[in-house]
């Protein structure tokens, strides 16, 4: 019976974990699609960088939880609805979220246009052009 319990409150965590990680993934995907539409990179790291770390631990101790649960053969046909729709809010905010990016790449239309054109025109001189042109200078002013 008390083996029981600790199985069910593994299931318990492990579906309350599985809401947490949702409600943060909707932050982090939406404070990406902000960085895109509107820029502001160092403004948005601040709010980014935890977000992730937090995913990333949480996806940590969910996998742990999941493989728990399995060794000790438990069925969870029982949380199958549940862990269906989970995927469902994962794939259709990805997908939202995703849609707005990709929107926000087509020219005028955001940051990310804007920083996706001037990378394309954007003339790069490689190091040894610039060691080159140092030691023309160098000569130059030598003379």
């Amino acid at each position: 019976m008390d083996e029981n319990k600790s199985v069910l409150r593994k299931k318990q965590i492990k579906n309350i974990l599985v809401v947490v990680l949702l409600v943060i993934y909707v932050f982090f995907i939406y404070q990406v699609w902000e960085l895109c539409q509107y820029g502001g990179l160092y403004s948005h790291l601040i709010r980014i960088v935890p977000a992730l770390c937090i995913l990333l631990v949480g996806l940590v101790i969910w996998i742990f939880l999941r493989f728990n649960l399995l060794k000790n053969n438990e069925k969870h046909s029982s949380n199958r609805y549940f862990s269906l729709l989970t995927l469902i809010g994962f794939i259709s905010i990805t997908l939202f979220f995703g849609g707005k990016i990709v929107y926000s790449a087509i020219p005028y239309n955001g940051a990310l246009s804007w920083k996706l054109d001037e990378f394309c025109r954007k003339k790069r001189f490689h190091l040894l052009t610039i060691i080159y042109m140092k030691m023309a200078w160098k000569v130059y002013l030598q003379n």
